[in-house]
């Protein structure tokens, strides 16, 4: 599994510009060109939007950026562009409420349900006007990640080529791993396996255990804490809604972007 571009949707509004910075960084570190986006109504004067989209260009110096205008309902035009150019994509999240759709939008919900690669959200407590070069990934396990030696994270981590710090919280009371609970044994040398996979690809990979605590606020305090990081988790895809409202929450506390990354399904066979 690979990936060819950065994709950014934008609506236009300043909101939505918030993910140029973290898109620019991105692009460079990840040395991929970078795509602007924005969906026209049929009634819409293409040729305006594409002069729109064409001032934000200024934002996106010094990695190779083009504009796009697609037409069409919303969320398919920006996940059929993504499907075709293979792409990150890349977008600002809302600050509020609750619940999943609120915090995220209507279209980042959407968009994070039917997304086969990578979403990265940069929520409202991102400095974007400091947000710099990726220095650091802390990757997020319920204690049922299944590292993929061909999939998103691992490919993330490989092109990236910064430290990993694997996090897992345990007793997670149903907040990330609805069910029964790995015993600790288990657990641990669940983690321990995937450190073991990030030093197979060259990187420094290190665990972290978090005991007794709320999985979005433990997770959101251990994101301050660590050079310039990406907080990398698996979202839910059809029929899991409850993954989406933790990816929510975690953009909407989180100082750091947070990249939902869909569960890989292995058959059997």
């Amino acid at each position: 599994m690979t990936f060819d571009e950065v994709l950014v949707p934008l609506d236009l509004s300043a909101t939505a510009d918030r993910a140029l910075p973290v898109a620019r960084s991105l692009a460079g570190r990840l040395d991929l060109p970078l795509d602007l986006v924005t969906v026209s109504s049929p009634f819409e004067d293409e040729s305006v939007a594409h002069r729109l989209l064409a001032h934000r260009l200024e934002a996106t110096r010094g990695v190779a950026a083009s504009c796009t205008v697609l037409r069409g309902e919303v969320v398919q035009a920006i996940t059929q562009r993504a499907t075709e150019a293979a792409a990150v994509l890349c977008l600002s999240t809302h600050g509020r409420g609750v619940l999943g759709r609120t915090v995220l939008g209507s279209v980042a919900v959407e968009v994070l349900g039917v997304s086969d690669g990578p979403v990265v959200l940069v929520g409202p407590n991102v400095d974007v006007s400091r947000f710099g070069e990726v220095r650091s990934l802390l990757v997020v396990t319920d204690g049922s990640l299944q590292l993929l030696p061909h999939g998103p994270i691992a490919w993330l981590a490989q092109r990236l080529g910064v430290a990993v710090r694997v996090v897992a919280v345990h007793e997670l009371g149903g907040v990330l791993a609805p069910g029964t609970l790995l015993d600790e044994t288990t657990f641990l040398d669940h983690v321990d396996e995937l450190c073991g996979s990030f030093r197979a690809m060259g990187l420094s990979a290190t665990p972290m255990v978090v005991r007794d605590q709320h999985a979005t606020t433990a997770l959101t305090s251990i994101t301050g804490s660590c050079p310039s990081p990406l907080l990398v988790v698996v979202s839910g895809r059809a029929g899991r809604p409850d993954r989406h409202h933790v990816v929510a929450a975690l953009a909407r506390d989180a100082s750091a972007p947070v990249v939902a990354v869909p569960r890989v399904v292995v058959h059997a066979g």
